[in-house]
């Protein structure tokens, strides 16, 4: 799993797995998101829990909650405006923003469209955007969930008005592999449906 998809093991269905399938051992491995691309691909995993999007072609995605938005988290001394839950990405012209490289092209085009170039860091984890966050160096654009990475309650979270502003949890594995029994059984009480062959 990638650290903000961590809170799946909470899930009732895979708690319900459990239950049903108490002989089947999980191994969890964290890594970013190439780490577990790259234990996919090498057949060290054969699920792996991530967030969209998934550009990679070689991997099936089954996205396992709807969308959720993107929000800018800060201090609450980088708050210019805390009578408001939403702000625009217009706003953030001028800001020094930290958001994960998996949306360095979304993020990027969104500010070239509100006629800006990002003052940034640029994270390999959505946990650590939270973190440097909350040592006041910017503003993490990251989904909703990272929320609870926030240490104390000197932080402010603001929803975005942008329409690519969204992610998903989901599930991948590799396309050349055969998934086990239990990983199917698995998938299956995530909901997904296998196509019919």
């Amino acid at each position: 799993t990638i650290s903000t998809t961590s809170a799946i093991i909470l899930d009732p269905r895979v708690m319900e797995y459990h239950k049903r399938n108490p002989q089947v051992r999980f191994e969890i491995h964290e890594g970013n998101t190439n780490e577990l691309f790259g234990w996919l691909s090498a057949g060290i995993v054969e699920l792996a829990i991530t967030r969209t999007p998934v550009a990679d072609k070689s991997f099936h995605c089954f996205c396992l909650r709807p969308p959720e938005p993107m929000i800018a988290l800060m201090q609450k001394e980088l708050d210019w405006c805390p009578e408001r839950a939403q702000i625009s990405f217009a706003e953030l012209s001028g800001r020094p923003l930290i958001y994960h490289r998996r949306y360095r092209s979304v993020v990027e085009d969104e500010c070239r469209k509100n006629g800006f170039v990002p003052r940034c860091v640029s994270i390999s984890n959505v946990r650590n955007s939270v973190l440097w966050a909350a040592s006041g160096i910017g503003i993490a654009l990251v989904p909703q969930t990272a929320v609870f990475y926030a240490p104390g309650a000197d932080m402010v979270a603001k929803e975005l008005d942008f329409p690519l502003a969204s992610s998903q949890q989901c599930v991948a594995w590799h396309k050349e592999h055969p998934l086990s029994h239990p990983a199917r059984k698995f998938l299956s009480i995530l909901g997904y449906k296998s196509p019919r062959r």
